[in-house]
């Protein structure tokens, strides 16, 4: 009898693989396939129940047979995405209930993927990489700065420069519904989105990434990858206003802008023809009974066209100070709030050139003089140049981080901290013209609107007024009140330029395909 054939043994199916993946592990990939191999077996040997997502874009060499032969399920486009638009596309094809982020160009060890895993699991929304970006012990990467900035003015400075632009990060698939599949794609606007929205967002052990993630930018260059990420932050800032208000919710304190609606302008005297325009030293001035004197006598060394200090909501000597020296007083019973005086001793000035000083702030002449002498011979404004002042990255504090990300984005990076927020500065009676009188009350608003409009800032050698500046009640460790004002400033500045140039401001996003996500 003719044995019949046995029929052949089926092949054991690998325990679970008939169940819905619990982790998705996305990765974008384009020409790694040196790594690839060993990122997707790391990514599967992180729990059983995983399937692991690599986008492959715009390869020329093997990434997408490596990674498949390494078990990845492959979701490949002929063309480069862009940054982070593989995240998008990946979380869209993920099965699994936790999404987990990391890029295919280093290798991480399991229990470091896991660590991230496992938080999502125990009930967190996001879980960020602990790393706050490069910094040395004198600067901080432009980057850096604005993941810490964005955090602060969220109210999540906790966070620190812990951002979704970094690898890895976990989120829970939940997470990403809510923030928006296609949002994945700018990480600071997803990041913004989901703390606006109350999801749960901690910090994982570090990860270097900066000493990990080789150099791959190639002819797109790491200076346009820097202008891609800071116009990410820029549009995060955008959403935050569009949700939260011109000042993404930040205070306003006690300023009484409505007085500007309505102060008629006087009628200033004609221009003076020649080299030496009049000057009007403008001080503003509440409870500052110790130090104006002083303030006050520094000013008349200048021998200006006149003084005006606006002295308002003060319950002490200063007014009857500021009278006994015979100066123009302009009084408010009550305060007008943080730099309205400004605007209102600007419109009261005959002057062809403005300096503006505190009421606190004591100076001698010879520091000041440059100031007037820069506006007297071209520029027009004259900024205290403080960045030599700031030794330390430990020195660079919100505000600062402020000062100079706007500077940034109006493009005028070589300001670096300096800022119409401090004093001493001074104005030709021009710019203000153009900046227009009302926008002197916001600081940074003003200096946005003198960058764009082309007007010729220039630095004057720093005067030191850290040390000098009195410190305030308001501006304690448990409650600063002034640098959520400050902060709000810089939001309000970057709000108006939103408004004429668009979300991203001068920051285009040409590198991704947006379309896709």
């Amino acid at each position: 009898m003719r044995k019949r054939p046995s029929k052949p043994l089926p092949r054991r199916k690998p325990r679970g693989s008939n169940l819905r993946p619990i982790l998705s592990v996305i990765v974008p990939a384009r020409n790694e396939s040196r790594t690839i191999g060993g990122v997707v077996r790391n990514a599967r040997a992180i729990m059983r129940r995983t399937e692991v997502i690599v986008v492959v874009n715009g390869s020329s060499d093997l990434t997408a047979r490596v990674a498949q032969r390494a078990g990845a399920r492959i979701v490949r486009y002929s063309e480069p995405v862009g940054h982070d638009v593989g995240r998008s596309i990946g979380a869209r094809h993920a099965r699994g209930r936790v999404l987990l982020f990391v890029d295919a160009d280093f290798v991480l060890p399991v229990s470091t993927l896991r660590s991230y895993v496992r938080a999502v699991l125990r009930g967190q929304d996001i879980v960020l990489n602990s790393y706050s970006g490069f910094a040395d012990a004198k600067r901080m990467h432009s980057t850096s700065e604005a993941k810490r900035l964005i955090n602060r003015i969220i109210g999540r400075g906790d966070l620190m420069g812990s951002s979704m632009t970094a690898v890895p990060h976990a989120m829970s698939k939940r997470a990403a519904y809510i923030i928006g599949l296609s949002e994945l794609s700018v990480p600071p606007k997803a990041q913004a989105k989901a703390i606006i929205n109350g999801l749960s967002v901690t910090r994982a052990p570090l990860v270097e990434v900066s000493r990990l993630n080789r150099r791959r930018f190639g002819r797109i260059g790491t200076a346009s990858v820097e202008r891609l990420i800071l116009g990410d932050h820029a549009e995060a800032i955008h959403y935050l206003t569009e949700v939260k208000g011109h000042r993404a919710g930040l205070t306003d304190l006690w300023r009484n802008r409505s007085l500007l609606d309505f102060y008629p302008k006087t009628d200033n005297l004609p221009p003076v023809e020649g080299l030496d325009p009049r000057l009007s030293v403008i001080i503003v001035a509440q409870n500052e009974e110790e130090t104006i004197h002083d303030v006050l006598m520094t000013a008349k060394a200048l021998v200006p066209e006149e003084i005006i200090v606006v002295v308002n909501g003060s319950t002490d000597r200063t007014a009857d100070i500021v009278n006994g020296h015979g100066v123009k007083q302009v009084h408010f019973s009550e305060p007008l709030g943080h730099d309205v005086g400004r605007a209102v001793g600007a419109l009261h000035a005959v002057g062809e050139v403005l300096l503006f000083l505190d009421g606190d702030i004591v100076f001698e002449p010879e520091e000041l003089w440059p100031f007037v002498a820069s506006c007297r011979t071209g520029a027009d404004i004259a900024l205290n140049n403080v960045n030599s002042f700031f030794q330390t990255v430990r020195m660079v504090d919100y505000v600062s981080m402020a000062k100079q990300f706007v500077n940034r984005v109006v493009c005028t990076p070589h300001l670096g901290f300096a800022s119409m927020t401090a004093v001493p500065h001074a104005l030709r009676r021009e710019a203000i013209e153009r900046i227009g009188y009302r926008h002197l009350a916001v600081p940074p608003l003003a200096h946005a609107i003198a960058a764009v409009n082309g007007l010729n800032m220039q630095l004057v050698p720093g005067v030191d007024v850290f040390r000098t500046n009195r410190k305030r009640k308001v501006n304690s460790k448990d409650s600063n009140l002034v640098e959520k004002l400050i902060l709000g400033d810089h939001v309000e500045a970057i709000q108006w330029l939103y408004q004429h140039f668009g979300p991203r401001v001068f920051f285009p996003d040409v590198l991704r395909r947006r379309d896709l996500c």
